[in-house]
């Protein structure tokens, strides 16, 4: 019997920030119940609470879910769906990786990760670093802004239509 061909999706996934492990579980269940049952589950990335970057139905923060899975087209219509149905999903968006999935990559077991935050309250840098002394920028932050001086309270004219001092003569 011949393999189905499978594509590759991904679905990420943001829960209230107000629910309990309980729930987080039962709703991941759910889902990863669909995926498992047409397709196969890839890997599975908790991302934990994070600050969202705008309120979503007015919550600052949510947990946040990276699936990627392989399946037909009809499985990413499911999957949504149940994300549509789930009172606990704020928001859900997926997308097509690739169009074929490796047979050596469908026979590996599922992947869980947990990516966390450093340990600075989660209003980490990422790939930035913290940034710290970010070099010669001027101002008072010990650049040089060329031919700006220091003293700018002083004459500033040559700036074209007319000066206030002119409209307060007529």
């Amino acid at each position: 019997m011949e393999t189905p061909k499978y594509r590759k999706y991904e679905t990420i996934y943001m829960l209230r920030p107000n629910i309990t492990e309980d729930v987080i579980k039962k709703t991941n269940e759910r889902i990863f119940d669909i995926i498992n049952n047409k397709g196969k589950l890839l890997v599975v990335d908790n991302w934990g609470l994070r600050k969202t970057a705008y309120p979503v139905q007015k919550q600052h923060k949510a947990y946040f879910f990276h699936l990627t899975y392989a399946g037909s087209p009809g499985l990413v219509a499911d999957v949504e769906l149940q994300c549509r149905i789930a009172e606990d999903v704020m928001k859900h968006h997926s997308i097509k990786i690739a169009d074929t999935v490796p047979a050596e990559e469908l026979e590996k077991e599922v992947e869980f990760k947990a990516t966390s935050r450093s340990d600075d309250g989660g209003q980490g840098r990422g790939r930035r670093g913290d940034r710290g002394d970010r070099g010669d920028r001027g101002g008072d932050r010990g650049g040089d802004r060329g031919d700006r001086g220091g003293d700018r309270g002083g004459d500033r004219g040559g700036r074209g239509g007319r000066r206030r001092d002119e409209d307060m003569d007529e």
